[in-house]
């Protein structure tokens, strides 16, 4: 793959920025992280209120981290991720979403995303993220592969879920 321009060549990378969202800019950014909740998640048909409720309820506050990617070229926003860091457990969060533009999967962008939200989680003094991910499309295998030996546990799904995710428990 090469870098240049999105749109010039089909192939090429962008360039990316990956950015922390606080409570100062979330309003300049949540209509773009709602339209990306619909977009990448069509499997849940969010209604455009409850994906406005998922952002306002979930992506902001003290416990919560959330980091945006923009494509520097076009300044807009591409992808984001979200963790929440548990109150009762300050050493341990959850990756809740980590969502990239349908257009530009396949690119290696989840590495930049999901890197910044580590390096904040660290920051936070996280030892531990827990995370689920869809098995159906291969992206719970990318995790496997990504962090290896850092995964302390894996949870295979039970039951019948027509949507089934793999858990993992992983040091940072």
């Amino acid at each position: 793959m090469t870098e240049g321009k999105l749109g010039e060549n089909p192939d090429a990378v962008p360039r990316v920025e990956a950015a922390l969202v606080s409570e100062d800019n979330i309003e300049q950014h949540k209509q773009a992280i709602i339209d990306l909740l619909i977009e990448c998640f069509p499997q849940y048909d969010f209604d455009p209120d409850y994906a406005e409720s998922i952002v306002t309820k979930t992506m902001i506050g003290p416990s919560e981290v959330t980091v945006l990617l923009k494509d520097l070229t076009s300044d807009t926003v591409v992808g984001f991720t979200t963790a929440h860091i548990f109150s009762n457990q300050p050493d341990t969060a959850r990756i809740n979403i980590t969502a990239i533009t349908p257009r530009l999967r396949g690119m290696k962008l989840v590495g930049t995303l999901v890197s910044r939200l580590e390096d904040e989680l660290r920051k936070r003094k996280v030892t531990t993220v827990t995370r689920s991910s869809r098995i159906k499309d291969g992206y719970a295998d990318a995790i496997q592969r990504h962090y290896g030996d850092k995964i302390i546990e894996v949870k295979e799904p039970t039951g019948g879920d027509n949507d089934p995710k793999r858990g993992f428990k992983i040091k940072l």
